[in-house]
């Protein structure tokens, strides 16, 4: 991640330290049924932040890995974990250079991240991360990708709101199963978080 954005979140889960007490997300909701539906067994949690998306994908009983490149929402995301939960684990990590194999995950969910390149590499940082999405992804599987969406020229300079021509380029390497706008919460606990919803696999 950017250094300034790392910063911030770095940071931010310092400040936050009660953060888990903020539920995990609707799109982490629908994600879970997905993968479930798709068999999936092993699944990286992209910019897994505090870990609140991943526990819920791994209520299922599979395997996740929570990546993140702030430290300090790693560390709140191992206090979250239960015994119960032994298959979840941690990876602190830059997404655009991921320390993983091809083809390892049968599913990836990357929520909240890709909005967080605003630099002027903006652009190629979001394409790096989602080569490495689907390097890292078997041939049979499934992404979910979400992205703030809303006017591109406000929410700078700490996020990037994509509009749909913006987030149909971000996905254009993949085969579009389903794409939506839902009404979802935020990290912070704000209602008006709009995000961009794909469900994706490979070409």
């Amino acid at each position: 991640m950017e250094s300034h954005a790392l910063s911030r979140w770095q940071q931010f889960y310092l400040d936050n330290s009660k953060l888990g007490s903020i539920p995990h997300s609707a799109c982490a909701n629908q994600a879970a049924k997905i993968f479930a539906e798709s068999n999936c067994q092993i699944i990286l949690d992209l910019g897994c932040g505090a870990g609140r998306d991943s526990i819920c994908l791994a209520n299922g009983g599979v395997k996740v890995i929570g990546l993140d490149a702030a430290r300090s929402g790693l560390a709140l995301a191992q206090k979250r974990v239960t015994p119960s939960q032994v298959r979840l684990s941690w990876v602190e990590s830059d997404s655009r250079f991921l320390p993983f194999p091809d083809a390892l995950f049968d599913g990836v969910y990357c929520f909240g991240l890709l909005h967080e390149f605003v630099s002027q590499s903006a652009r190629s940082d979001v394409r790096l991360t989602m080569d490495e999405i689907n390097r890292v992804l078997k041939p049979s599987g499934t992404a979910i990708v979400a992205t703030v969406a809303g006017d591109p020229q406000k929410g700078l300079p700490h996020v990037q709101n994509f509009s749909e021509e913006m987030f149909d380029t971000v996905i254009a390497e993949f085969r579009c199963v389903e794409k939506k706008v839902y009404d979802d919460l935020g990290c912070t606990g704000r209602p008006d978080y709009r995000v961009w919803f794909g469900h994706l696999a490979k070409k």
